[in-house]
């Protein structure tokens, strides 16, 4: 089933939830293994979620209710204790579950479980359409129904189909005896318990261990996920600490997040011999039974002894997991090794020798004989030159030529949208005003992308209301060519554009016909469009973050029918024509928002910021497309939560910059290292301007940021200001 996410709704009283508390259900639905013949369906569907409360994975004993419905939601066809009517909340006894960092699992309809007194009917499997509600209860708040429902899909129903033609697995011989509760007749069994454990349970552990055995070979390494499954493929890992065990280091080997695994739930299927109380299962699922009694007792064993995400290491012999952790030696020349911290008992250094540190009174240096003998401060802020700079404006775009800031359009005041610009050089601390000759009308809200030679302007709103225009600027010979307007998108404005290598990308937006889910190519050679046409784009949606990551792009969160979202998709690219869409991962997204800022990040992208319902965010995410996994930004130290602000990436380092929240704007900002995800805060020196909405570019040395809003009621402001994002460092000498 698709992973779906779902926000507790608001008490009966009124009192929004979403801010003190809110909680967050991301869940999967699993029907799967092989089926006897139809009469044989058990009542029970697999149920695997995470929960999390304010944003944090929850761990403790939750209480939960569960219903399934028709699409309307009016019609109920089976809750846990039978008490619910016409869509209702249950009124009997909730159902206890344990949830750990935030992973619980329960199968739905199995009266074994406490309060769960009621098994899933036949009759729910024919129908066309089944949904399911949940409510929660985490021990404090109160239950709540968690929305929208999901829809268990038509999966389940054809494997009941296709079970009803399959024959029953074939016997095979085997040492040992599994001993557990069989029901049904000998030819088609179905076993509940194996060994003590769930059917469901060693049929997870049994095809996860099966699975891992085919896709690696004995003493590899792999991982746990958040559920506690085994992920097969190869580990690769961040080296943390001094270094000490490290030889013949290799960049390649410290980047990487290891595949996720999905859980198996189901029945099991298989011929039976032998008496009922110690029953000998041949087969399980097409697996020999002595493999699914390992692949249960392994998997068991080590989710016992292990934390979810650890690494666990296979057995030589039969390819089982054993707990413990893993200690591994890296081979290579190290030459992309950062976070190494000195030690002076592994790196001696001969008297008067002098190394740097980020740490004052850094205790490690002086215990190993080094005495502090210089600090270098962070550099501060500066002013650059006002002579023919841009005048004050707000919605405006700005580029990085490789040698200049390009800032250009923008709204100069109520309704007045200007055409002008400018091109600061960094270098010689100048402006040079851009021509107006061809230049498109005045706009604010469109999107600009750099080439490599042309800026290309497209869209926006300007005095005759939505833009479906633009225009190509050479910085070289300061001079304006019209985009062509043949087979363009429609005009609007609050879209989003990357430039692909070859083309512009343009998509999304907000026009008078309303949130928008389309856009179109431009090539600037050819000066022609070509409209989007790949099926199953992510929602409509305005204001959303965007990035191009190589060979897609990528949009995430933004504003849409509803309200903020938190949705996305990737567009691949196939021969540098655009083949499919597919959709982000729901499971540990960020909080839905807009007003955030989204950046390709090295091979990820990062999201941070904005806001969500009013509330001003303060989080955000890193999503990895190699592992279609989110990982969440560090809270620790992080720059107060901010909305319409700018970021930038240096090639190490995030950069939050300026923004607003409820108390004004912020003229605070922060560095994250993506390495060793930890925060730090930029200089505040020299007088950085509060500011939200402006543009900013990286030079490759240095933050420029020019224009934007300030004050309340806001107005545009100018004001190019400047600053290498270097932190303080501190020299000491080897005595």
């Amino acid at each position: 089933m698709n992973a779906q996410r779902a926000s507790a709704t608001a008490p009966a009283s009124g009192a929004r939830l979403r801010g003190w508390v809110s909680l967050l259900l991301a869940a999967w639905l699993g029907l799967g293994g092989r089926w006897g013949v139809v009469a044989q369906v058990p009542g029970l569907i697999g149920h695997q979620g995470n929960l999390m409360v304010d944003g944090t994975n929850f761990t403790g004993t939750a209480s939960f209710k569960f219903a399934l419905l028709d699409a309307a939601g009016d019609t109920t066809w089976w809750s846990h204790d039978g008490t619910s009517n016409d869509g209702s909340e249950p009124s009997g006894a909730a159902v206890s579950l344990a949830v750990m960092r935030g992973a619980f699992m329960v199968n739905l309809g199995d009266t074994a479980v406490a309060n769960m007194t009621r098994s899933i009917p036949a009759s729910v499997f024919t129908r066309d359409s089944v949904w399911l509600r949940v409510w929660v209860d985490d021990g404090v708040r109160g239950f709540q129904r968690l929305v929208p429902d999901w829809r268990i899909t038509t999966t389940g129903y054809a494997l009941v189909a296709d079970s009803a033609l399959a024959p029953p697995a074939s016997a095979t011989n085997f040492t040992g005896l599994i001993a557990g509760e069989v029901i049904g007749p000998q030819s088609a069994t179905v076993v509940s318990t194996v060994g003590g454990l769930p059917s469901a349970q060693v049929a997870a552990g049994a095809h996860a261990a099966q699975a891992a055995t085919s896709a690696n070979t004995a003493n590899t390494v792999v991982r746990r996920n958040a559920s506690g499954d085994f992920a097969a493929g190869t580990v690769t890992a961040v080296h943390v600490g001094n270094g000490a065990a490290l030889t013949k280091l290799t960049a390649a080997a410290l980047v990487g997040i290891a595949p996720r695994a999905t859980n198996f739930t189901g029945p099991l299927a298989g011929d039976v011999t032998g008496l009922q109380g110690a029953t000998v299962v041949s087969a399980v699922g097409g697996v020999a039974a002595a493999g699914v009694a390992l692949g249960a007792n392994a998997a068991n064993a080590a989710t016992n002894r292990n934390l979810p995400n650890a690494l666990v290491r296979r057995d030589p012999c039969d390819g089982n997991f054993g707990a413990g952790s893993i200690a591994a030696r890296f081979v290579g020349d190290g030459s992309r090794l950062t976070g190494l911290p000195t030690s002076p008992n592994l790196y001696p250094a001969p008297v008067g020798a002098v190394v740097a540190s980020v740490v004052a009174q850094d205790p490690a240096l002086l215990a190993g004989g080094y005495q502090q003998i210089q600090s270098m401060i962070a550099p501060a802020w500066v002013n650059g030159a006002t002579a023919n700079a841009p005048a004050a404006r707000t919605g405006h775009s700005g580029v990085w030529d490789g040698q200049r800031f390009i800032v250009w359009g923008g709204a100069v005041g109520a309704n007045a949208y200007t055409a002008s610009g400018g091109l600061y050089d960094a270098t010689a601390d100048t402006w040079t005003t851009t021509s107006t000759i061809n230049a498109p009308a005045g706009r604010s809200g469109h999107t600009a992308v750099w080439t490599g030679n042309l800026m290309l302007v497209w869209g926006g709103r300007g005095s005759a209301g939505y833009l479906g225009s633009g225009g190509r600027f050479a910085p070289g010979t300061g001079t304006w060519q019209p985009i062509g307007t043949a087979g363009a998108p429609s005009a609007r404005e609050g879209h989003v554009a990357v430039w692909t290598g070859s083309r512009m990308l343009v998509w999304g937006g907000l026009n008078l016909s309303g949130l928008l889910d389309d856009g179109g190519l431009y090539d600037p050679v050819a000066n022609q469009w070509s409209a989007l046409t790949v099926p199953n784009a992510p929602a409509e949606r305005f204001g959303a973050g965007a990035v191009w990551g190589g060979d897609r792009f990528i949009v995430w969160g933004g504003q849409g029918v509803s309200g903020a979202l938190a949705t996305g998709g990737q567009l691949l690219f196939s021969g540098g024509v655009p083949s499919q869409w597919h959709a982000l991962p729901l499971i540990n997204a960020p909080w839905a928002r807009s007003g955030h800022t989204a950046l390709w990040v090295q091979d990820r992208m990062a999201v941070w910021g904005g806001q969500s319902g009013g509330v001003v965010l303060g989080d955000g995410a890193v999503w990895d497309p190699s592992t279609d996994q989110w990982q969440s930004i560090s809270a620790i130290n992080a720059p107060a939560p901010r909305a319409d602000h700018a970021a930038v990436w240096t090639g190490t380092e995030m950069l939050i910059l300026d923004g607003a929240n409820a108390a004004g704007d912020i003229a605070s900002g922060a560095a994250y290292d993506l390495v060793t995800g930890e925060w730090r805060a930029l200089s505040g020196v020299g007088g950085p301007l509060a500011r939200t909405q402006p543009a900013a570019v990286w030079t490759g040395t240095e933050v420029l940021v020019f224009g934007g809003r300030v004050g309340s009621p806001p107005g545009p402001v100018a004001a190019l200001q400047r600053l290498v994002p270097q932190p303080a460092w501190y020299l000491y000498r080897k005595l």
